[in-house]
This record gives C-alpha cells, structure tokens and sequence, in this order.
C-alpha cells in the first residue's frame, strides 16, 4: 500500500508530539475594578483597590486560605510627570482566600469550589477587602521566584490603623498638574510556577487622580504587563529590555534620552524587579567625562512601611571616571539593605553632554550567586571622538611637565575635567586616574616607554574605550 506525502507527515507528527500538560495559567484581568481611599494621616494616603484573577490555563490552581498553597497580591502605585516614570508607592500583599470561580473572560469556567481557582475561571476581591488588615502580609515573606512563603505570616502591619498594610502614597505625589498614574497588580503562586508561565503575571491600570482622596480608574486593564510598560505607552521614545537570571527571575530595563538643550541631554531609567529573589544591589552604566561628564544625578525609590524590616536608604552614587553607577550597601553587611526587590521599580536620571546611542547597562545582583552581575540593552551617553594628541592634557601643543600636573590638579583639586578625556587617558587603559600622571611622568623622567597612538601628533583613538574626546584646541 502506497501512502501519500500528506499521510506520512500526518502519521509522523501524530506520534512525534509531545502531549501539551495540563497547567494553571494566572494573570491579573482587571486591575482596578473599584478604588478606595481609606484616609490619610501625616501626609500619607492609603488606598485599597479592586482586583479581578483570571485562570487561563488548562489545570486548577490551589487557593486554600487556611495553608500557604494560596497565591498573594502584591499592588504598586506609580506616576509619570516631566517625562520621568516613578514608582511612588507600595502596599503588603494580600493573601488570597476562596476563590469565587466565575465565569467570564478567562474561558470556559470548570468551578472547583472554594479551596482552588478552576481552568478557566475568574475570581475577585474588592477594594475593600484587599486593603483589610486581616488579609495583609509583608512583601518579605515571599519568595516570588518559587512563590514560597510562610503562613501564617511573619509579621501583622504595625502603625496608624488607617495606613497599616495598605497601598500608600505620599499625598505630596498626588497633587502633581500634568501628572499620569497607574496602579499596577501582581499575583504570585507557587502552584502555577512549577509549570506556568510568572513573566505575565503583573498588570496595570491608569488612574486619573483629582486629590489625594479622589482617583478614578480609566481605560482598561494592560493586561499580563507591568506598569512600566506604561511609560512606553505614553512616550514611544522609551526602550525596554528585560534580563532573565538563570533559575531565578526577571529584571525589565527602560530607558530614555532626550535633548533639553544644544548638545546636552537628559538620561532617565526605571528598573522594575519583576520576579528576582536575588535582587539587585547597583545599577551602572559606562560612560565618559567626570564622573561620566554627567551632572543632576537622580534617584528614587519607593518606601517600605508598616513594619517590613528592609531599608528605605537612597542608594548612593558610587560613579567614576568611566562609569555611572548607584548602589545600595552590600548583602554581606547588611542582608535588610535597600536591594531592588520583586514587584519593585527603581528610577534613576543625570543630566550629560554625549548624544545617546545604544549601550549595555550592568545590574550587580544582590544576594550571592552565578552570576554576580549581569547585562542589559539599554541607552546612554556614548563617547564623541575628534583628533587630539594623547598626553596633552593643557592642550597646549607640548608634552611637559604641566601635563600631568594638569591630570592630578582636575582629579584632586578643581574637579573639573578637560574637554578631551582621552589625551588625559596616558596609558589608554580607557579610564582617567593617577595612573594617566604615573605613566607620563614615567615617560618624561625615568625613560618609560612612549604614550600610545595618537602621540606625538594628532590623531583619533585606536582603542576603544568610552571616554570623550568633545574637542582639542590644537588638532583640526
């Protein structure tokens, strides 16, 4: 019997296809389905708001109250103002209880009672309850990589009553003309995680806030994203890049460059710890001129409230000649330190004279392990390059003396570095240190070997490095 070409693949993919296993599958289908403002004391507002949990997937999904097999909420407030994306506050997550299976959205709803959310099937709190206290737990019990987490919790909510445990936001923050805000929710479960998909597990909603007291959910849900991708919403300029860490979790990475003035622009992030356990403890960029010929630094973060025991200390900057960078204090002294942590956006900005172009930024993880520290596509300042004369720093078309006298006089005195880094750059090792002066003077006094091209005459850098050279006097 002759069996056709058609047949044949038939047969063969039949027997070649793995069976699809059945999983839970969970997203947030609505993130601000109602809104409460329970008050606010000492110029903090507290909010509760709505949350509608889809199951799309083929497989029910545990939601029993009274053991950790239950997923948690986590909900996050943001704000978008003079072009810069900020998370502006925080709330503890709720732990979930009896899912309503309800029909709807999600599919065709299979009901499994109370103790799990069946395929299919939708469930939903309101606002109130998901600010009630009972329900409330801290962000630091859990796990969101595993979505493990003790229960009962570790910790109860401590402080105002009206505040304790619940969304908050500075109403400072709120009163902003011009000012776009998005709440954003985030469910996490250990039992869709053993087979699920948690990368599209947060979604985001716009609010249009009139008062501190007042804010109205518009628009729909953007569904299976973070907030973050609201900023790409509002300004198509922005670039996201995520970064996944081996066995652990995401990072999302958005960027913006824009010019503010003939030659000078202003650089923005926001870095959103989607599901790390590891955290992060530094973000850094590299880039030129002293520290990175970047001015206005910004940083802002989120705080942690009513009893969680991480710190709420602003991240430092720890930039050098080559390199932006912020930082947190390390795991090893301080295992509370401010880390970027899970469902946590950080935002960062500077002020530079390089145009962007694309570059890699760096995340230094928090907690130990492989890797230590990894890379992200992002966009940045990036080196402008003219002919100069490596060694001349005083840009006086001579190597002497006052050259590396002119080196250590901007790094140690005046601070404020020449228009050219890469004639400072001596040894072209692609950074400006003492080294640069070490290695001049070698050459001038001790019969140290020659500076590298472009010496003694003018010419363009060889090497590439990320060092500016924005002008030289003498060269054409």
């Amino acid at each position: 019997m002759r069996l056709t070409l058609a047949v044949v693949v038939l047969l063969i993919t039949a027997f070649s296809t793995e069976p699809v296993e059945a999983q839970p599958e969970l997203h947030i289908e609505d993130a601000a389905p109602s809104w409460i403002h329970f008050g606010s004391v000492g110029g903090v507002a507290a909010f509760g708001v709505g949350v509608s949990t889809c199951n799309s997937g083929t497989l029910s999904c545990a939601w029993n109250a009274a053991t950790p097999e239950h997923p948690v909420i986590a909900r996050s407030l943001y704000r978008w103002h003079d072009d810069r994306f900020e998370q502006i506050g925080m709330g503890w997550v709720t732990h979930g209880f009896c899912a309503l299976g309800l029909g709807g959205t999600c599919g065709t709803c299979s009901p499994t009672g109370c103790d799990s959310l069946g395929a299919g099937c939708l469930t939903s709190n309101s606002a109130a309850t998901s600010g009630s206290a009972s329900t409330l737990g801290p962000r630091s019990d859990v796990n969101a990589s595993t979505g493990e987490f003790p229960f009962p919790a570790t910790l109860s909510p401590v402080g105002n009553p009206t505040l304790a445990g619940r969304l908050q936001a500075t109403t400072a923050s709120l009163v902003m003309p011009g000012a776009a805000y998005f709440v954003e929710q985030q469910v996490v479960s250990a039992d869709e995680i053993i087979g699920g998909d948690p990368l599209d597990n947060a979604s985001w909603h716009e609010l249009q806030v009139t008062a501190p007291s007042t804010a109205t959910p518009v628009g729909t849900t953007g569904v299976g994203d973070p907030a973050i991708y609201a900023w790409q919403m509002l300004d198509p300029d922005v670039e996201i890049h995520t970064v996944d860490i081996a066995g652990d979790g995401r990072f999302v990475l958005a960027s913006r460059a824009k010019e503010i003035a003939v030659n000078t622009w202003r650089y923005d992030y926001a870095l959103f710890n989607l599901n790390s356990h590891r955290s992060a403890r530094a973000f850094s960029l590299p880039c030129s001129s002293g520290p990175c010929g970047a001015t206005s630094l910004y940083f802002s973060a989120p705080s942690y409230h009513s009893g969680e025991p991480f710190s709420n200390a602003p991240w430092a900057d720890a930039s050098a000649p080559s390199t932006l960078r912020w930082q947190g204090v390390a795991h090893a002294m301080d295992e509370n330190a401010n880390a970027l942590r899970w469902g946590t956006t950080y935002s960062f900005g500077f002020v530079a004279t390089s145009p962007p172009g694309p570059m890699t930024a760096s995340l230094e993880l928090f907690r130990p392990g492989v890797p230590s520290e990894v890379g992200v596509a992002a966009v940045g300042p990036v080196p402008v390059d003219s002919p100069f004369i490596r060694g001349d720093v005083n840009q006086d078309g001579a190597i002497d003396i006052g050259d590396p006298v002119s080196t250590l006089q901007a790094l140690f005195v005046s601070g404020t570095l020449p228009s050219c880094l890469d004639a400072m750059d001596a040894n072209d090792d692609g950074a400006v240190d003492t080294s640069d002066a070490i290695f001049e003077f070698s050459w001038l006094f001790s019969f140290g070997p020659p500076l590298p091209a472009p010496f003694p005459g003018c010419g363009l850098d060889a090497t590439p490095d990320f060092l500016d050279c924005l002008a030289f006097a003498i060269c054409p």
